[in-house]
Order: structure tokens, then sequence, then C-alpha cells
């Protein structure tokens, strides 16, 4: 199946255009649909607020995140910060999925994160569980940095179109989360 991303204008790339990229002579135009794809992730509202899973404000929003902003423009939605920080809670918030309500699959995990009353939730285990490679009933182990790297990434490509930060990034949250230490 030839599936397309939507970038603006209404216009597509389809993950063959993204791999001509790399063909020097169709990388100009290549290179035009990849940076609409980049803009158009940037203005998301993740991006926008640093929170790469796009977590919820708690009801009376008690949570005090570790480099959540001081101030509130997102009424809805937290905001950090900067994206490590973002990462962060994400890592924090599965981490409590794991060890607080036992959740060790795909679909366990994402529909605790993403109910289907705000949500596609069936569209968005099976994303996840095709990032993954797994089943969606399948148990993951959320506790090997590989795995919940994974899972942060097909989480933030869902909840963003696509994920713009790079694996440092990433990793430098997962740290931060687990040890309190941020990765240089």
């Amino acid at each position: 199946m030839n599936r397309a991303i939507l970038i603006a204008g209404g216009a597509t790339l389809t993950a063959a255009g993204l791999a001509l990229a790399t063909n020097k002579r169709a990388r100009d135009g290549a290179s035009d649909a990849v940076a609409a794809v980049s803009k158009a992730i940037g203005t998301t509202r993740g991006f926008r607020n640093n929170n790469p899973g796009n977590i919820r404000e708690g009801q009376g929003d008690r949570t005090a995140w570790e480099g959540e902003r001081s101030t509130d423009d997102d009424g809805a939605f937290e905001e950090f910060v900067t994206p490590e920080y973002g990462f962060r809670a994400l890592v924090r918030l599965l981490d409590n999925y794991r060890t607080r309500y036992g959740l060790h699959t795909v679909a366990g995990i994402i529909g605790r994160y993403a109910p289907a009353s705000e949500n596609n939730t069936a569209r968005y285990i099976e994303f996840v569980a095709d990032h993954l490679r797994v089943r969606a009933d399948q148990a993951i182990d959320t506790q090997s940095t590989d795995t919940m790297l994974a899972l942060v990434d097909a989480i933030t490509r869902f909840e963003n179109g696509g994920n713009p930060y790079s694996a440092r990034v990433m990793r430098s949250g997962l740290d931060m989360a687990r040890s309190g230490i941020i990765v240089a």
C-alpha cells in the first residue's frame, strides 16, 4: 500500500517521494516537499508547547511537571520550557502506566493514553503497534531504553504528524525521567 503524507496546501508526499530526496536528479523537488512537511510539523500544538506527546493538563492542573513553563498560554495542554522536558514528562507518564496500572501492551498503554472519547484509539493503537513492529496485544518491555524510545517516537509521530526531534533530544528526555541527568 502506498501511504501518503498530507502537507501544506493539500499536497501529498509518498514514502517513494521522500526516498527520491536521495536521488541527485530529484533532490531539489523532493527537498522542497521535505521542507514543507517539516514546516507543517513545526506549527503543531505539540511542537509550539514543547509537548511532543500532547499531554493534556489535568482537571484543576494539580500536576507540577519539572520543566513546565511558568506561563499557562494553552489551557488545554501542558507546556514545557524545552522539548527535552516534554519528552521527560511523556516517559514519566508511560512509566507510571507500567508501574501503577500494569499496562504492558500497546493496546493497554494507548487505550489509557488516548481514550476513545477524544481519539480514534483503534487507529492510534494500530499506528503505534506497526511502528514498534509488534501485535497490539503483545507485551512490550517499556523498561528497555530502545523500546521506550520507539514508543515515544511513535506517539510523537501520531500526535504531530511526524517527529522533527533528534534521537539525542528524545534520549535526553528519557534520561532526565529515569535518572535526572541530561545527556549532552
